[in-house]
């Protein structure tokens, strides 16, 4: 048996450090020669090609220093910061090349989440959808609403929702669409918001960041938070008849939701019941079906659960994750 290191030893133009690997193609072939005559050969001639794992990399010997299994993260990285210092692996990050612990990010996001609530607290947290719509908040329970019907015409990752706006095309269509009552949406969209068709809210990205449309579960709990669904819809709208039909029933307002009587549209296509009720969609996502949705009704006080064709136009209101 042979043994040898490919490298070391001489060979008749020097060992491997001379030759020059930019140059060309090289190859290996591996014979014994016991009389000078070549004539065992072990291996053919086989290229030298580069390899998936090696014990040394020429990319290695610009890094200064030594390194260990055991080294920190400023040992090995020689970014430099703003006081030309390492990176450092820091509980209190002053660079921007710093790193921070996890125990300070989460104290972070805990001082960030006390915020929000103490700004939630005091009825001056908004939150902004991406055309740029802003919406008040409110706090019922432990439930975090927009005080708002939704206004979007994208869903949160910049993706158009189509506008229909034809009577006949809002009726036969089985895709996610929108529109503004009557299709004016000067007049109607500022205090009503938009209509959304039920698949629509079957992607589950139409609501700003963080937020989601309410699911079967967050409707039943904002009920019983409040006494039940036989007096949960007066505490839910919007007090007077400013923009509600006479008698608007035991309308009180005292959670501050503010429900709107935004009417919808019809699955022919045809618009109605503007300043009568109310209805929002509910979220297929706690098993409930998709074609669900609430009613706030200018003659009764309770929070009715209605349904109808996924073609139906309605408002909503998303709740905070």
């Amino acid at each position: 048996m042979v043994s040898i290191i490919i490298g070391e030893g001489t060979v008749e133009s020097g060992d491997f450090t001379s030759i020059d690997w930019s140059g060309g193609s090289y190859y290996l072939k591996t014979d014994i020669d016991p009389d000078g005559g070549n004539n065992y050969g072990i291996t053919g001639t086989s290229q030298l090609l580069s390899v998936p794992y090696a014990l040394h990399a020429k990319s290695a010997e610009t890094i200064s220093g030594t390194i260990t299994e055991t080294q920190t993260i400023a040992d090995v990285a020689a970014l430099g910061n703003s006081v030309n210092t390492q990176l450092k692996d820091v509980s209190d990050p002053t660079d921007v090349q710093d790193a921070a612990t996890k125990g300070y990010v989460d104290l972070l996001e805990a001082k960030i989440v006390s915020i929000e609530n103490m700004l939630i607290d005091a009825g001056i947290y908004t939150v902004t959808d991406i055309d740029g719509n802003v919406y008040k908040t409110v706090r019922i329970g432990n439930q975090v609403w927009m005080a708002e019907n939704l206004k979007t015409s994208r869903y949160n990752d910049g993706t158009a929702i189509p506008l229909a706006t034809d009577e006949t095309e809002w009726g036969s269509v089985t895709t996610p669409g929108y529109c503004w009552y009557d299709n004016e949406s000067a007049t109607y969209g500022p205090t009503y918001g938009a209509l959304y068709n039920g698949y629509t809210v079957e992607v589950s990205n139409l609501c700003p960041a963080g937020w989601h449309v309410p699911a079967y579960n967050d409707r039943a709990f904002l009920s019983d938070y409040l006494g039940g669904d036989v007096v949960a819809g007066g505490k839910l709208k919007e007090a007077g008849t400013v923009h509600r039909a006479t008698p608007n029933t035991d309308a009180t307002n005292e959670t501050g939701f503010t429900g709107l009587p935004g009417g919808g549209r019809y699955e022919t296509g045809m618009f109605g019941s503007l300043g009568m009720f109310g209805a929002r969609w509910i979220s297929a996502d706690a098993g409930s079906a998709v074609e669900e949705h609430r009613f706030l009704k200018y003659n009764m006080s309770d929070l009715s659960l209605g349904s109808g064709y996924t073609n139906y136009g309605l408002s909503i209101r998303c709740i905070k994750d």
